[in-house]
């Protein structure tokens, strides 16, 4: 049995996915390069980022949008470590976008082995995710072009993946109740989901609709959650 090689799949990914299923099921592809991949771009990417941008105006706009109020004291605390400020909100980002695919993963096994009799490893689901996260790949190269042509780091991290739903259509202001949801849906992410129905389809052996309403319920759940706090 030939391994998968990653240019192939890549391509794949992108024209003809089932085949990149096809060999996750057969055992012949791995999670651990495309998250490579998405941690080393994400790095590059959030790293540029943090680096350049304005940390003062990002932590007074976050503040502003929470509703926490700035005192002066939080200000000039803001000055004197702008440089771990920069490190550690770095490593959070990187750190929950990298992690999400494995907490994903989990979530896919346990309900699969509720509604299927097929039984596949941990290690199938995370690929199934992992390389269904490629064309995430589109909302990072979005980010690096915004950065590119900010001027003095003076972009929101709102305002840098030009492919959200907020972007291109709705236009809602940060009190706005659809504010977070429609950020947080991109032309990527739509496209990472579609796929990852049809991984879940294939691996699980249920239908289309039954996976997309199974991965459809985490989103919905997390997105009552964020409106209601």
């Amino acid at each position: 049995m030939s391994v998968y090689a990653f240019g192939p799949a890549i391509a794949d990914i992108f024209a003809q996915p089932q085949r990149v299923f096809q060999a996750i099921i057969e055992k012949t592809l791995s999670a651990w390069v495309p998250l490579i991949v998405v941690f080393v771009s994400s790095l590059a990417v959030f790293g540029w980022y943090f680096m350049t941008v304005d940390m003062e105006a990002f932590i007074i706009a976050a503040a502003a949008q929470s509703g926490t109020a700035m005192t002066p004291e939080t200000l000039v605390a803001i000055r004197d470590q702008t440089a771990l400020l920069r490190i550690t909100t770095l490593l959070s980002s990187v750190v929950s976008q990298v992690g999400i695919p494995f907490v994903i993963a989990l979530y896919c096994s346990l309900v699969a082995n509720v509604v299927s009799d097929v039984r596949s490893s941990y290690g199938q689901w995370l690929a199934v995710v992992a390389w269904s996260s490629i064309p995430g790949l589109i909302s990072l190269l979005s980010m690096a072009i915004s950065i590119a042509i900010a001027q003095d780091g003076a972009v929101a991290i709102e305002s840098l993946d030009r492919t959200t739903l907020n972007n291109l259509a709705f236009h809602f202001n940060p009190q706005d109740a659809g504010y977070v949801a429609a950020n947080a849906v991109s032309l990527g992410s739509l496209w990472s989901w579609l796929i990852s129905v049809l991984g879940f389809s294939l691996l699980a052996k249920v239908s289309t609709r039954t996976a997309a309403l199974l991965l459809l319920a985490p989103i919905v759940f997390m997105s009552l959650l964020v409106w209601l706090l």
